[in-house]
């Protein structure tokens, strides 16, 4: 597999590896409003909205600029804009990839993973040098991909290295190394070869974020952001409710009512 605010906002905002609370001068610059089920935003601050088969792309002034669809792959599990001119999307049913360019036009054949060998995968995400990883639940084998569909990195049986099975919902990579979430063991982390390194232990996540030494993500409703340094834990300390929400160059979107479906961008004058 992705993981990752409003009025009187208190948000927790990092330079570098320190956290500082930033109490005032935060306001709603920019509202979405649109039926989705998940969203996410691009490092140039492009929103994606996904329903069932349909993507959307929403410019960073908040109007919809372009859409994908297509029907005959399923309905879309995720959606990686990691690289914005490279867009993975994930069909998870049918064990398909497609990747679309800045304009959600179809770059390459869709990926059948079946024929490649995985049978089950159950999490993707966009590499380094355009490649991807893959979780194939049935030999519980991490696999990498480079630009040019080429296996450069495959490590099986993970379920013997840990000591136990698991089944991922998310991956994401950050920085050369690799983010697995695992609802009931915590945030599997492993270097670029694929390599188990350690287990953060947050548990019962759907997705998450990671951004410089910081995991943000949301447990029992609350906002958290998790220090992968000094192992410290915070509390973004939010008026309301948040549902999602992910961090780009410093700015704030989020989702706060199930009911209206409205994305908040947050941004300091």
């Amino acid at each position: 597999m992705k993981t990752q605010f409003f009025a009187s906002l208190v948000f927790l905002f990092f330079l570098g590896s320190a956290i500082t609370i930033q109490a005032q001068g935060w306001t709603v610059s920019k509202t979405i409003s649109d039926d989705f089920t998940q969203f996410t935003a691009d490092n140039l601050e492009n929103v994606y909205t996904l329903r069932k088969h349909e993507l959307k792309k929403f410019r960073p002034d908040g109007t919809l600029w372009l859409r994908f669809s297509n029907i005959s792959l399923g309905d879309i599990s995720f959606v990686d804009v990691t690289n914005p001119l490279k867009i993975l999307v994930f069909y998870k049913d049918f064990s398909r990839i497609q990747f679309l360019d800045n304009m959600l036009a179809e770059r390459s054949a869709v990926i059948q993973l079946q024929q490649l060998g995985f049978d089950q995968a159950v999490a993707v995400c966009t590499s380094f040098d355009n490649g991807f990883w893959l979780f194939d639940q049935l030999n519980f084998e991490l696999v990498r991909f480079n630009q040019d569909f080429v296996q450069t990195q495959d490590i099986k049986n993970l379920n013997q290295i840990l000591g136990y099975e698991f089944i991922p919902n998310f991956i994401t990579e950050h920085n050369n190394w690799v983010y697995m979430n695992v609802p009931e063991k915590g945030i599997l982390v492993f270097d670029i070869y694929g390599t188990y390194f350690k287990t953060i232990p947050i548990t019962g996540l759907p997705d998450f974020q990671v951004d410089g030494d910081l995991v943000y993500y949301l447990q029992a409703g609350k906002s958290m952001a998790y220090n992968m340094k000094t192992l410290q834990t915070s509390t973004l300390e939010l008026a309301d409710t948040v549902l999602k929400f992910c961090i780009v160059r410093g700015r704030i979107f989020s989702q706060a009512d199930a009911d209206k479906k409205i994305i908040k961008l947050w941004s300091k004058p």
